[in-house]
C-alpha cells in the first residue's frame, strides 16, 4: 500500500520502468562482479530477491509522466509530519465523502436518473474550506487531500495558475477557461489555495467574475470547491466568507500532545535504525563478496541469423553489380557506332572467321552472361570487352578497312571503361571480396533451412546467466516487511556463533565491568521501539547497564524523576523515555513548521555523527547526541 500510494501519476510505462530499475538494483547488489568484469559467470538468478527498498531507491530516479509537463498540486503526507496531521486528514476526508459522495466506491451511474428521466441530485454545491493558523501545516494538508482525491481531475484557481495560463490574455479569461474545463470533466475539483490571500490580492473585477461563475454553477453539478485559508473563518470578509458557509468549514488546530508523542516515537525509531549510505554500501559489498565460478568458454560459430544477414547483403551487392553492367550493355547496344560488335559474326557473311578466331565475343553474348550472373566483378566483365578488341585486331589486321573496325573496338573499350569508373568503389571492393570467397552465400528459405547451417554451439550448464523473463520466472517481492527492517544487514552463521560466545562470557561479568567505550552486540542492546513508541529490553541483556560518561547537568524540569533518570543513566530504556519526556516539554505549543525544523536539525547532527568512523555502538552514540541536544536550550 505504501508503494501504491507513492506511485500517483505513474503511467504503465513508468511502472514498468520502476520494476525494471528495482530488479536491476537487486541484481547489482547480489552480483556486483558482473558489472566490473568482462568474464561470464555462473549465477543463480532465483537467488536475486527484489525487496521494498529497491523500489524506493528506484523511485528516486524516475519522474512520472504526470509530473513532466504540468504542475502537480497533490502529494502525500511525508513521514516526518504524518503523525501530526494524519488525524486531520482522516476527518477532512470524512467531511468530503459526506458532501461529495463520488469519493466512495458505489457506482452512482445506476441511479443517475429518475423514472421520468431527470437526474438525481446527489450533491448540493459541494464546498469545503480548510482553515488554520500559520503553524498548523496547511501547506501539507491541502496537497495531501488532493492526493487522496487522485481519481478526480484537479483545476487550480490560484493566482500563479491564472497568471501563467498561456491561452488567456487576462486572469479573468483564464478563470473562465478553468471553470469551463471543470464542467467538461465532471466530477472534478476546483482547488483554491490560500483563499484569504487570493481575495485580498485580486481586484474587484476578478472577484466579481469568480462570484458570478460560482453562482452560475448548477447546484447539483459534481464540482467540488476546495480551499485553504491561514486566517480563521470568522476573520474573513463577509463577502469572502459567503462563498463557504460555516457548515462547509474545517478548522485545523495545533499538534496535540498525542500527535507530538507519535512524532517523537517515529523520530527515535528512525534515529536508532538509521544507517548511512556508506555503511549500507559497505554491508552490501561484504554481503555480495561471493566468488562466482566462471562460465566455460565456448567457441561459438556464426548464428543462423548472422549468416542469413550476410547472405542477403552479398546477394544485394551482386544484384547491384548486375544492374550496373546491364545498363552499360544496353547503352552500347543502342549506340549505332558500335553496331559491328552488337551480335555474333555470321558465318555466311564471313566464312573464315571461326577458323581465325577461336573465342568469338560480342555485346549480345556479354549481356546474356550478365543476366546469367557470370560476372561477379568489374574485372571479369572488362576481360570479355578486351576479348572483343583482341579479336578485332587479330582478324582485321592493319589494312585500311580493318583499321577502322579496330579503332571502333578501341573506342568501345574506352567508353566501357569510362562507364565502369563511375561505379561505387565500395560496391566494387565488396564484389571483389565476394568473388575471392567463391561467390555469394545463398539466402536461406523457409522450405529449405539446411542451406545455411550454423556452427555447433555447446550448451552451457544449467546455472548460467539466463534472464528470468525468458525462463518465465518472476522474482518474489516481499512488501510485508518495513523499510527499516529490510535495510539491516543479515547476520551470518559465524557472527551468531561469535555473539553467543560473547553473551556467555558477559553473563559471568558484573555490570560494573561493562565498558561503554566499546561496541556492544545486538543481544546486549535493547530492542527498537515498536509501533506504539515503547521500548522492550532484550531477554539476555544485563539488568543494569554501565553508567555513561559524565555529561553536563540537564535543564531543570518539573519532573524530578525524569532528571534523575537522565543524569544517572540507569539503562538505555530509561534514557530514551526520559529524552522523550524532555523533548515533549520543550516542544509544548510547537507547530508543524517548528517540528519539521527540529527534525532536520536532529537528523543532520546524527548524520554527521555516524559519518565518522567509530567502534562505539550506534545506539549509544545516538542517545549521547540526543542528551547533548536536549540540554542546549538554543536548539528549541
Amino acid at each position: 500500500m505504501e508503494l501504491a500510494a507513492s506511485c500517483v501519476g505513474y503511467c504503465g510505462a513508468d511502472l514498468k520502468a520502476l520494476c525494471t530499475e528495482a530488479a536491476i538494483r537487486a541484481f547489482r547488489e547480489k552480483y556486483p562482479q558482473v558489472y566490473t568484469s568482462d568474464d561470464k559467470f555462473v549465477i543463480d538468478v532465483d537467488s536475486v530477491s527484489v525487496e521494498k527498498y529497491h523500489f524506493l531507491e528506484a523511485m528516486s530516479t524516475i519522474t512520472p509522466a504526470a509530473h513532466r509537463g504540468s504542475i502537480v498540486h497533490s502529494r502525500p503526507l511525508s513521514s516526518v509530519i504524518a503523525p501530526c496531521l494524519k488525524r486531520h486528514l482522516d476527518k477532512i476526508m470524512e467531511r468530503i465523502s459526506d458532501i461529495f459522495p463520488f469519493l466512495s466506491s458505489v457506482d452512482f451511474s445506476k441511479f443517475s436518473a429518475l423514472s421520468y428521466g431527470s437526474s438525481i441530485p446527489l450533491v448540493y454545491r459541494p464546498r469545503l474550506l480548510i482553515c488554520g493558523g500559520e503553524s498548523v501545516g496547511l501547506d501539507h494538508v491541502g496537497p495531501a487531500v488532493l492526493h487522496e482525491l487522485e481519481k478526480f481531475s484537479v483545476h487550480s484557481l490560484g493566482l500563479p495558475s491564472l497568471l501563467s495560463d498561456p491561452s488567456a490574455k487576462t486572469p479573468e479569461e483564464a478563470l473562465v477557461h478553468i471553470f469551463g474545463e471543470a464542467k467538461r470533466t465532471t466530477p472534478s475539483i476546483l482547488y483554491l489555495p490560500q483563499f484569504h490571500l487570493w481575495w485580498d490580492t485580486a481586484h474587484e473585477q476578478l472577484r466579481a467574475v469568480l462570484l458570478t461563475l460560482l453562482n452560475e454553477l448548477p447546484s447539483n453539478l459534481p464540482v467540488l470547491l476546495l480551499g485553504t485559508s491561514s486566517v480563521a473563518f470568522t476573520d474573513l470578509e463577509e463577502e469572502c466568507a459567503s462563498i463557504f458557509s460555516s457548515r462547509n468549514m474545517y478548522q485545523v488546530d495545533q499538534p496535540s500532545y498525542d500527535d507530538r508523542l507519535r512524532y517523537f516515537n517515529i523520530l527515535f525509531e528512525s534515529l536508532l535504525s538509521f544507517q548511512t549510505e556508506e555503511s549500507r554500501n559497505k554491508s552490501k559489498k561484504q554481503k555480495s563478496a561471493i566468488d562466482l565460478p566462471k562460465a566455460p568458454k565456448v567457441v561459438e560459430g556464426p548464428k543462423v541469423s548472422e549468416l542469413k544477414a550476410r547472405a542477403e547483403a552479398e546477394q544485394h551487392a551482386v544484384r547491384r553489380m548486375r544492374m550496373c553492367l546491364r545498363d552499360i550493355c544496353n547503352r552500347i547496344l543502342f549506340n549505332k557506332r558500335f553496331n559491328v560488335f552488337h551480335f555474333p559474326v555470321s558465318e555466311e557473311e564471313v566464312p573464315d572467321y571461326r577458323s581465325v578466331i577461336q573465342k568469338p565475343m560480342d555485346m549480345a553474348t556479354v549481356l546474356q552472361r550478365v543476366d546469367s550472373g557470370q560476372y561477379l566483378t568489374r574485372a571479369a566483365f572488362m576481360k570479355d570487352i578486351d576479348l572483343i578488341v583482341s579479336n578485332a585486331k587479330t582478324y582485321n589486321g592493319n589494312d585500311y578497312n580493318g583499321s577502322r573496325i579496330v579503332s571502333r573496338a578501341c573506342e568501345l573499350r574506352d567508353v566501357v571503361q569510362g562507364m565502369l569508373s563511375q561505379m561505387d568503389p565500395s560496391l566494387v571492393s565488396f564484389c571483389d571480396k565476394i568473388a575471392s570467397q567463391g561467390g555469394p552465400l545463398q539466402v536461406m528459405d523457409d522450405e529449405d533451412s539446411s542451406i545455411l547451417q550454423a556452427a555447433p554451439v555447446t550448451q552451457l550448464v544449467s546455472g548460467t546467466r539466463i534472464s528470468a523473463r525468458l525462463r518465465n520466472v518472476q522474482p518474489e517481492v516481499n512488501l510485508s516487511q518495513s523499510y527499516e527492517v529490510l535495510k539491516r544487514q543479515k547476520k551470518s552463521a559465524e557472527n551468531e556463533q561469535g555473539m553467543t560466545k560473547d553473551v556467555a562470557v558477559r553473563g559471568e561479568r558484573s555490570p560494573e565491568d561493562v565498558d561503554l567505550s566499546k561496541p556492544i552486540s545486538p543481544e546486549e542492546a535493547p530492542k527498537e521501539p515498536d509501533s506504539n513508541g515503547t521500548l522492550e529490553e532484550a531477554d539476555n541483556s544485563p539488568t543494569e547497564a554501565a553508567e555513561i560518561p559524565a555529561r553536563p547537568e540537564p535543564m531543570e524540569t518539573d519532573s524530578s524523576e525524569v532528571a534523575a533518570t537522565v543524569s544517572t543513566g540507569d539503562d538505555l530504556l530509561g534514557q530514551l523515555e526520559a529524552l522523550k519526556q524532555r523533548f515533549m516539554e520543550h516542544t509544548a505549543g510547537y507547530g508543524v513548521p517548528q517540528l519539521e525544523r527540529l527534525y532536520s536539525r536532529i537528523m543532520k547532527g546524527v548524520i554527521e555523527l555516524t559519518s565518522k568512523e567509530s567502534n562505539e555502538d550506534h545506539r549509544r552514540l545516538v542517545v549521547r547526541y540526543l542528551l547533548t541536544f536536549v540540554e542546549n536550550s538554543d536548539n528549541f
